[in-house]
């Protein structure tokens, strides 16, 4: 079974639109797989809700402290090349708490972004796309995330490894600093440093071209391989132990992150978006998502073999044979191949652009 959808990632502000729950059931010929199924849905976490209250987002001026306070934790990375071109890095900490803080605040950057979790829950990505030179730390809620024993700060980094026309080149790095409220004036520290465990996400080929050979454009093909992700990476049931020990890179500010600047922001909104329609066209489907829409595409599958490969593109509109372009000029294409048994391959990168969205089993 195949469900595909389309995870838009809106401002938190912004009026979602309720929808009503559709199921349709398309019987694929030829294939391992017997239905594809669509739902409609809309989702948003507990703690996205809590921390979107009474925020207003605010961008402090440069500076060299984070809220007037001097920094503490450490931007860290591998023991790899300082700027790994097309790279992705886990990073985990996992740490004990005998009771479940009141307040937890956090200061969280990376380059160029990180997905980062706590508990295997999505907080959210970071930061907000900046120049090196005045780097954004943004101050974050992170109440609501943590529980009383064993928990696990998380985070997949990705890294350009080059400049982009909508990115600044720098260095890969990761940096995370929090205090958690324990009662009783307890107050835990939390920051990043060299007890935090990485590894390179081997799932992800970072050997692939750009999406571009005649500029910059948007980034990387991207390529993943669901068998090389280790399962259950963000819980902290996890054994992390034969990661390597993170290399402390230095406290901020420090090269290429002169400056600090501290952004307050609520949490995106993610909500899944559905197509209105869809139809084959030889061994593809094409999906209508009826709008231009921003996020990323999901494909959630039960696969009878490990192995099985999915071919995925996105564009704006349908050629006179129904199909769509997506390979000429800027390359939209990625590529996913799945492991045995339920899976979900969810796309790292944004897709700012795609009307429509074509797949197919290859």
């Amino acid at each position: 079974m195949i469900k595909i959808r389309f995870k838009t990632w809106y401002p938190a502000q912004k009026q979602i639109s309720q929808m009503k729950n559709k199921v349709h059931n398309i019987h694929l010929i030829n294939t391992r797989i017997l239905a594809l199924c669509l739902l409609f849905s809309s989702v948003q976490t507990k703690a996205q809700k809590s921390s979107t209250q009474h925020l207003a987002p605010s961008i402090a001026a440069p500076s060299v402290l984070l809220k007037n306070q001097k920094p503490t934790a450490h931007w860290i990375w591998d023991s790899g090349p300082d700027n790994p071109l097309n790279y992705y890095l886990l990073i985990r900490k996992t740490f004990e708490l005998q009771q479940i803080p009141t307040e937890a605040e956090a200061f969280i950057s990376a380059f160029a972004f990180a997905d980062v979790y706590i508990n295997g829950k999505l907080v959210d990505r970071f930061p907000t796309n900046c120049d090196p030179e005045f780097q954004v730390y943004e101050k974050f809620d992170v109440s609501g995330y943590f529980k009383k024993g064993t928990n696990t700060i998380s985070a997949m980094v990705y890294n350009f490894g080059t400049g982009m026309h909508h990115r600044i080149n720098g260095r890969g790095g990761f940096f995370f600093q929090a205090k958690l409220n324990l009662g009783e004036n307890k107050v835990l520290a939390l920051n990043s440093d060299n007890t935090w465990r990485v590894k390179k996400a081997d799932a992800w080929d970072n050997q692939t071209e750009m999406r571009s050979s005649d500029a910059h454009l948007i980034g990387f093909v991207e390529k993943y391989d669901a068998r090389n992700m280790p399962e259950g990476w963000n819980e902290s049931k996890f054994d992390h132990t034969k990661w390597q020990a993170a290399r402390m890179l230095g406290i901020p500010p420090m090269a290429p992150w002169n400056k600090i600047v501290v952004v307050e922001r609520p949490p995106l909104f993610h909500e899944i978006v559905y197509p209105v329609r869809h139809w084959f066209v030889g061994n593809k489907i094409v999906y209508d998502f009826g709008k231009e829409i921003t996020g990323k595409p999901v494909i959630e599958l039960f696969a009878k073999n490990a192995g099985a490969n999915f071919e995925m593109g996105t564009a704006e509109r349908l050629l006179p044979d129904s199909t769509i372009l997506y390979k000429e000029r800027v390359n939209y294409t990625d590529y996913y191949t799945a492991k045995k048994g339920n899976a979900e391959l969810e796309s790292c990168h944004l897709a700012g652009i795609p009307l429509l969205v074509g797949y197919r089993q290859r």
